[in-house]
Parts: C-alpha cells; structure tokens; sequence
C-alpha cells in the first residue's frame, strides 16, 4: 500500500493510495474517506453518500479482479467539489459491458449515480475500469 499527498494549481490534491484490489482493504478505504471528507468539513448526509459510493466501487472491482492487482484512489479538490478516482491498475475479468450501464445495471451504480453529484465510468477490458466521481461541498 502506497500513501501519497501532492498538489498542483488547478486543484488541491488531498490523497493518492495504491491499495491491494482486496476485500479486506474495503473497511481500510471506508475510513480514509471519511478522514478526507471531515477534513473539508462535509456534512455528515455527504459524507455517508462517498463512503457508499466509494466502497461499492472498490467492491465491484474486487468482484470482477484477478485479486492480485492493485486499486488507485484520487481524492482531490477543485471548485467546491470532491473529485474521486478510483481506477483499476489491473486487467479485469471478463465483465459484462452492460454491468457498467446504469440503465440495466445492478442497483449499486444506481444508487451511486443518484447520491453523487457525476459519475463517469471508463471501461477498459485491458488495464480495467475507472471510475470518476464527484460531490459538491457543502
């Protein structure tokens, strides 16, 4: 595992883990988010609506890794807004293109795109999956 803190001028990059794609990280991921959104002082509903969000990405990526790879998770701020990305620093395995589409997916991404303020997935069946979201703070 991997901890990193940079900034640049356009935002304010908060945090950067590499994290093994592992479920027993899942709790680990949970409780970084939280510190990163009291850090901004973020109110408590918002908060709770990263950790489900961020937690059922890291779980789709677990279910659908090889479990040997690792997960990269940006947080940064830019415009009032919590900017998080998660990406798969991995090849995926063969997930269903229509797991990722909210229209006929499960209800975790529905859920996710209805309590973010934007979502935005890159499916890449060679280097896997990125996920963009954001959260305005209030």
């Amino acid at each position: 595992m991997k901890i990193m803190k940079k900034q640049d001028n356009n935002s304010r990059h908060i945090l950067t883990l590499n994290i093994p794609c592992s479920a027993e990280y899942l709790s680990f991921i949970r409780k970084i988010s939280e510190s990163v959104c009291s850090d901004l002082k973020m109110k408590s509903r918002d908060v709770e609506d990263i950790k489900v969000s961020i937690t059922e990405v890291c779980s789709n990526s677990v279910k659908y890794s090889r479990g040997m790879q690792e997960l990269r998770i940006d947080f940064s701020q830019k415009k009032g807004r919590l900017l998080i990305y998660v990406k798969e620093q991995c090849k995926s395995v063969d997930m269903p293109e229509e797991s990722v589409k909210c229209d006929s997916a499960g209800l975790g991404i529905y859920i996710i795109k209805k309590i973010m303020d934007d979502v935005k997935y890159e499916l890449d069946t060679d280097y896997g999956t990125s996920v963009y979201m954001a959260k305005k703070i209030r």
